[in-house]
């Protein structure tokens, strides 16, 4: 039993040393080619279909980029995106969330560079966040989601998709 033990603090004492060999470094923007920060706004309309009431959502969203150099890889980015999701009241006591349409990778804004679409926005007209419906606004733990187009003409929806779409925006519209 000892000899396992000891076995295993052997191993664990060897991987915590290899992972400190490839420990990462936070580059400055220009190491890893993107800005630090990086903001844009989503809008997306929802429509109550009971009531006709109009439930809408429009705020910033806050990319951020860590960037690790690797030793024996190649270096590598993960982008953050703040808020994932937000909600919003709706009707009487229910409530809409909607997931955040990630547009943090800096080509997403760019036009198309290769044929078959040269030249064309990267951004879909059709643009929809996944929403999704509660029924009770005190209890968010179950919830029915919305992401295509049979989903909103179900006879069971409650909800009609209006429109949605995305802008870039500034560090100083993030913090109004």
């Amino acid at each position: 039993m000892k000899t396992r033990l000891r076995q295993r603090a052997r191993f664990l004492t060897l991987a915590v040393l290899g992972f400190s060999a490839c420990s990462p470094s936070a580059p400055s923007s220009s190491e890893a080619g993107r800005p630090v920060g990086f903001f844009y706004s989503l809008k997306a309309d929802f429509k109550l279909k009971e009531t006709g009431e109009t439930v809408s959502f429009d705020y910033v969203v806050a990319c951020n980029y860590t960037a690790f150099e690797n030793i024996h890889t190649t270096d590598t980015a993960f982008t953050a995106l703040a808020p994932e999701m937000m909600y919003q009241p709706a009707g009487d006591r229910h409530a809409i969330a909607i997931t955040t349409i990630d547009m943090c990778e800096g080509d997403r804004w760019e036009p198309y560079t290769s044929d078959p679409q040269k030249g064309q926005e990267r951004i879909p007209e059709d643009l929809r966040p996944l929403a999704i419906w509660f029924d009770d606004i005190e209890d968010l733990s179950q919830g029915w989601g919305y992401k295509t187009d049979d989903a909103y003409e179900s006879p069971l929806a409650k909800i009609e998709f209006v429109g949605a779409s995305v802008e870039k925006a500034t560090l100083e519209e993030w913090k109004a």
